[in-house]
């Protein structure tokens, strides 16, 4: 799982020297390779990602879509992410 940990730290890299700042989507992604280690995994799937982001019954859906949308930025940089999944763009415009 360690290969996860080093492509969300170059991800994050990659991503602050086009300017962004990512405090948030740094913090949501992290949780997110916290739980893909729990379920002992290192590949990312829509399944994964959706149960995820909908996880805490309490947030609101605005946020479970920022979480949607933060996993999804990653699984298109990472190799990690399972051919043929798809994180449809739409939902997650603007909100980066």
């Amino acid at each position: 799982m360690n290969s996860l940990h080093h492509a969300l730290t170059e991800y994050l890299k990659l991503r602050r020297t086009f300017g962004y700042k990512l405090d948030r989507i740094e913090t949501r992604l992290r949780r997110f390779i916290s739980f893909l280690d729990a379920k002992r995994t290192s590949r990312i799937t829509t399944a994964l990602a959706l149960q995820f982001a909908t996880e805490q019954s309490q947030r609101a859906q605005a946020t479970s879509i920022g979480y949607l949308c933060a996993v999804r930025g990653f699984a298109q940089y990472s190799p990690a992410s399972t051919r043929g999944s798809r994180f449809r763009r739409p939902v997650c415009s603007g909100l980066h």
